[in-house]
Formats: C-alpha cells, sequence, structure tokens
C-alpha cells in the first residue's frame, strides 16, 4: 500500500510539473556543474537529511557531495541519464563497489536552471532501519564555465 501512495504522490507531482515544464530541460550532463539542492521537510527519524542543504560538484563520473549543514562529504560515482526533455535520473554509487546503489533522483525542472527532485535513499549512513526512503525539494544548478 506504501508503494502505491508514493507512485500516485510521485505521478501527481510529475503531472503538475508538466504543465509548468514544458518549456524547460535538464541539462544533457552534469560534468563541470555544482548543484545546490535543498531537502525539505520535517526532520524526523525516516527522513533524517529533511530541512538541510547540499552542495554536489560533478567531474567526469565522480560526485562530490557535501551537506552544508554538518560539514559531511560523500566522494562517489554517479550515473545520470535523461529521460525526458524535463526530466533526468541521477543515480549515485559507492566509491569502492560501482555496483553499491547509495541513492536514485528524479529531477523534473521548472526553468533550464531550477527544479524539483524526489530521491530515494537506497544504502548509506541514513539506511539504518529506514531503508529506502524518500524525501523531495529542490535544485539549483550552477552553470559551468563552458555552458
Amino acid at each position: 500500500m506504501r508503494t502505491v501512495i508514493v507512485l500516485l504522490v510521485l505521478m501527481g507531482m510529475l503531472f503538475s510539473f508538466k504543465v509548468s515544464s514544458q518549456s524547460c530541460q535538464v541539462p544533457a550532463h552534469l560534468n563541470g556543474k555544482s548543484v545546490l539542492q535543498e531537502i525539505t521537510g520535517m526532520d524526523a527519524r525516516i527522513n533524517p537529511e529533511a530541512d538541510s542543504l547540499r552542495s554536489y560538484v560533478f567531474l567526469n563520473d565522480k560526485i562530490n557531495d557535501v551537506s552544508l549543514i554538518t560539514g559531511k562529504k560523500i566522494n562517489a560515482n554517479y550515473h545520470y541519464q535523461v529521460l525526458a526533455p524535463n526530466i533526468a535520473q541521477l543515480e549515485v554509487y559507492s566509491f569502492k563497489d560501482k555496483q553499491n546503489l547509495l541513492y536514485r533522483a528524479i529531477w523534473v525542472c521548472t526553468t533550464n536552471t531550477v527544479g524539483y527532485f524526489i530521491y530515494t535513499l537506497i544504502n548509506g549512513e541514513y539506511s539504518v532501519n529506514v531503508t529506502p526512503h524518500q524525501a523531495s525539494g529542490v535544485y539549483i544548478i550552477q552553470q559551468s564555465q563552458s555552458d
């Protein structure tokens, strides 16, 4: 039942973004870009990252993920895929084991540099006893110098 509710919420979010995102495009790639991400929601045991800010820097197939609240850093590998002009999927994998998926995020743009995301944490420090869990929020892409 919980899965059905999550899917309905996600579908509702994607449908509502469809109208506002017709004129935007997610980036074709993330290499050389920086992204700020605000994770929304109330802090709770099932959403320990709620109400936090994260900074991501992408270089080649590597991601540097830093909490702007705690200063904790995660260096990992990533795979980014554009699913539709306004929708992309980001998967982040452990440095040590490229088969170990840490989290997956779906991005839906509202402009070419701003949009909403929903992510599912699969493994990692916050996944103890609450695997997987989801969060959502807003992202802002800072353009690289080559764009």
